[in-house]
């Protein structure tokens, strides 16, 4: 039974709506009008689940009544069953182009309305629930959307952040998701040469560095009110005005910001390294070249002393034999003493010759420590911190 499904009734004849009282009465809740007029007017009041309307009224007839019906808001896809005494291609026509579900010629069964409003009332609940997921799945398929439109923007963010060259181009590109998600904020970075927090206000803006300097304190991200932060090492992202009259959205930015600090955080830190093996490059560059200098500077004074040296033994050689006549020596004796002298120069030479073997090896492994140095894979010129 169903008691709380409201039907109009619209017949002018008294004993036609009579009868259909008697007969639905005790299945739906009716209420029965004489004219298209009292119907209309009473439907300010009470919208029915379906109508009855007889074709034939006075006035408005029931076809222009279906019309109406439909032509108000809320009522465009109301079930109209006509009843007509008239069972032709014309009738059955006009009451199709009213906007009638369906058609029952007088005299007709009761037990046969009773069917066709059953099929009516199935009908339209079936096409409320259609309606219905239909309506979910549009909101799902709006939602899938715009949370791919959110996400292609963090895919976008990350794409921009790879590139960064330095930490101006990392805070350029949290603006960029700033903007795409239409919020404002603070980006502050913290690296051992520099901490500059930069927003629409400026840099470094005085209420803006009190407040992170309170936040990036605290636990991984911080939320209060409408403000929400994102702490890590080198950097904190502070957002001003996060949505939260809408939980999902706002639980949704809290993932990607999350994900875009770490992100970010990872890239200065890698342009940080960066900068140090650019800085020790330099050192050790530096340091080699003050290698090879030294080494030559010292190969050239030891050639001298080498030359300096062995000149210095030659003359030396040259008076002891010519001493050696003076001093009443044997043949054997001074046979004996120019060997001595000879295998001492030998020796002198010999260490001259060890000497400038080393020489020559600092001088190749300072040659090989700068090919090592410039075959390690090059950093671009362009990176830089400040």
């Amino acid at each position: 039974m169903q008691n709380n499904y409201v039907i109009f009734v619209i017949d002018d004849a008294e004993h036609a709506r009579f009868m259909l009282d008697t007969a639905l009465k005790g299945s739906y809740i009716l209420e029965l009008f004489s004219s298209a007029e009292a119907c209309l007017e009473r439907l300010c009041v009470v919208t029915p689940d379906l109508f009855l309307i007889d074709v034939g009224l006075p006035g408005i007839d029931g076809y222009e009544l279906c019309r109406q019906i439909r032509a108000r808001d809320g009522l465009v896809n109301a079930p109209v069953i006509f009843i007509s005494s008239c069972d032709d291609l014309e009738s059955s026509f006009k009451g199709y182009d009213a906007g009638g579900i369906d058609f029952i010629v007088k005299p007709y069964k009761m037990a046969t309305l009773h069917q066709k409003i059953e099929v009516a009332r199935r009908a339209m609940r079936d096409k409320k629930l259609l309606n219905a997921a239909y309506t979910a799945s549009k909101k799902k398929m709006a939602l899938t959307l715009s949370n791919l439109d959110e996400y292609g923007a963090l895919m976008q963010f990350l794409r921009v952040l790879s590139s960064a060259a330095d930490y101006r181009q990392v805070i350029d590109a949290g603006f960029g998701l700033f903007d795409a998600y239409q919020l404002q904020g603070v980006i502050q970075v913290r690296l051992p040469e520099i901490i500059l927090a930069v927003s629409a206000s400026g840099e470094n803006f005085p209420s803006e560095v009190a407040v992170l300097k309170h936040v990036s304190q605290m636990k991984r991200i911080v939320e209060f009110d409408t403000c929400s932060a994102y702490n890590f090492a080198c950097i904190t992202i502070l957002i001003n005005n996060m949505p939260v009259h809408d939980s999902t959205l706002c639980t949704r930015l809290r993932d990607y910001f999350a994900i875009g600090a770490e992100a970010a955080n990872a890239r200065l830190q890698a342009l940080q390294t960066t900068t140090e093996n650019l800085q020790t490059r330099a050192e050790i560059r530096k340091i080699i070249i003050a290698l090879g200098e030294t080494i030559r500077s010292d190969g050239a004074r030891y050639e001298q002393d080498q030359q300096h040296g062995l000149a210095v033994a030659s003359a030396m050689l040259a008076n002891a034999v010519a001493a050696c006549g003076n001093l009443g020596m044997t043949k054997v004796q001074e046979h004996a003493f120019h060997h001595i002298m000879r295998s001492g120069i030998d020796e002198l030479i010999a260490i001259y010759d060890t000497a400038d073997d080393s020489l020559h090896r600092f001088s190749r492994l300072t040659s090989q420590l700068s090919a090592i140095l410039e075959a390690v894979t090059p950093i671009r010129a362009s990176l830089r911190v400040a």
